[in-house]
């Protein structure tokens, strides 16, 4: 896998030495399907065959990590071609200028490179290095217009997400510090597999302690409430196919990584109980909070900005309900992100044809531009839950075991997501069907584009997916990722 890392070094290199705006587009695709093409194949194959782990002490890989690995592996391909039309259409009304293209695709393989990182990282100064890289290079991108707002938004986003990944490295280095004190050298210290396999001579007070700076410092990142307030306006101000890396797989990246610190935790403390409690009222905090911001929201990017908190507030409490609950949130993982990239991708198409993102000033959409309106709908059925997406599973799993383990928040939940449901449905059908104050004319009828193929293809994913999900086979499998934790 470390070798496949240099294509996404070339990919970023060759959006400096590409001349036109049109060679710097070709480039970023060729590589993109090549570095991204490979890193899913290999992830798939070690899913379907053997979880290869490799010996050396800076990489670890196991179910989990290639499973995560063919998530950002997929959605940078598919945001990459999505980039190709975006960027060129914004190229052409004067938005982007080839320095900015530049920078976009510069920023965006060394985005997906540190993602990688974070999530192979065995050698935790790695990790921090790989979550830390994440946010400096997303940081150009929220900032790519250089405007008022996204100039405020990349301040805020680099500014909250330093201060978490800071907060994250002290809770890490008292990981070490326990290793230390528990007979380990500081390499071993450093290693998280040592570490695990030494967990029952780790000081569990020192851990629990660390685990709190962890679970504010990464959450910071995972956009669980009240850490959450870089996401709304992160995602509102970047490029869509930016929008849909940050939503789609960012978030279940660091997400990833507090998953692999809560094991770390339970295993010196020798129960669950206690984080369980800590995910999962982060998890019904972050989903309430993100129900009543969508019950008002009048921006149609940040309603699924919100939507992403919530989703990611479910996760954190499936993470708190055992065995079940990490086979729910596993399934749910997937479904999230290409569902949320799908939806992003279509905003982005919305926002080409309409030129606003404000709810209000989209009208008649099924009319105007019909392919765009009935993609962007199914992707919302699909991120409420409708059946048949797996999105539906994964939630009746996650309120079936909440109800058993913890009946007054899992009702709780359940009239969140209720409001939730309400809100994204009410907002979208005003989108889709409120008729303009005049006739609409025809001037030209909608043409298909890349990114309609893109998100045809992942709602065809979503749909064959969530039939077969509950299938002995395919639950099977799953199962046995979410174990590999």
């Amino acid at each position: 896998m470390p070798t496949i890392f240099i294509l996404f070094l070339f990919a970023a290199a060759s959006a400096y030495i590409a001349r036109t705006e049109k060679q710097i587009r070709v480039s970023a695709l060729v590589f993109a399907i090549l570095g991204g093409g490979s890193s899913l194949y290999l992830a798939v194959m070690r899913l379907l065959v053997s979880p290869y782990t490799p010996v050396s002490g800076w990489f670890r890989a196991d179910m989990y990590t290639w499973f995560m690995i063919a998530l950002v592996s997929f959605v940078y391909i598919t945001a990459t071609i999505a980039s190709v039309r975006y960027t060129g259409e914004e190229s052409r009304e004067g938005l982007l200028t080839i320095e900015k293209l530049r920078v976009y695709f510069f920023s965006i393989p060394l985005f997906i490179l540190a993602m990688l990182v974070s999530v192979l990282a065995n050698h935790l100064g790695l990790l921090w290095i790989g979550l830390e890289g994440t946010t400096l290079t997303t940081t150009l991108l929220v900032a790519l217009y250089r405007k008022d707002a996204s100039i405020e938004a990349a301040w805020k986003f680099i500014m909250l997400c330093s201060i978490g990944i800071g907060l994250g490295m002290i809770g890490m280095l008292m990981f070490v510090h326990a290793g230390v004190v528990a007979g380990l050298n500081v390499f071993d210290a450093f290693s998280y597999s040592t570490l695990r396999t030494s967990a029952h001579l780790l000081d569990p007070a020192s851990m629990k302690l660390a685990f709190v700076f962890l679970l504010v410092g990464i959450g910071t990142k995972v956009g669980f409430v009240p850490m959450h307030t870089w996401l709304p306006d992160a995602h509102s101000k970047t490029p869509s196919p930016i929008s849909a890396l940050l939503s789609g797989v960012l978030l279940n990246v660091a997400f990833f990584v507090l998953l692999r610190c809560k094991v770390l935790t339970d295993l010196s403390i020798g129960s669950s109980a206690w984080s369980d409690h800590l995910m999962i009222g982060f998890g019904v905090l972050s989903v309430v909070v993100a129900a009543f911001f969508l019950l008002q929201q009048r921006n149609y990017k940040r309603m699924l900005a919100y939507s992403s908190v919530e989703h990611m507030g479910l996760m954190g409490f499936a993470s708190g309900l055992g065995p079940v609950g990490m086979l729910a949130l596993t399934i749910h993982a997937v479904f999230h992100t290409l569902t949320k990239s799908a939806l992003f991708f279509t905003s982005g198409e919305i926002l080409l044809s309409q030129k606003t993102t404000k709810i209000a000033g989209i009208k008649n959409l099924m009319k105007k531009t019909p392919i765009t309106a009935t993609l962007f709908l199914l992707g919302i059925l699909a991120i409420i839950a409708v059946p048949p997406s797996g999105l539906f599973t994964s939630e009746f799993m996650i309120v079936g075991a909440g109800l058993q383990s913890a009946r007054g928040l899992t009702l709780v939940l359940l009239l969140a997501l209720t409001m939730i449901a309400f809100s994204m449905l009410k907002s979208t059908t005003s989108m889709l069907y409120t008729a303009d104050d005049g006739v609409v004319e025809h001037t030209h009828k909608e043409k298909w584009t890349l990114t309609h193929a893109v998100v045809i293809v992942q709602l065809i994913l979503i749909v064959v997916l969530g039939l077969f999900i509950t299938t002995a086979p395919v639950l099977d499998f799953f199962k046995s990722i979410s174990q590999s934790i």
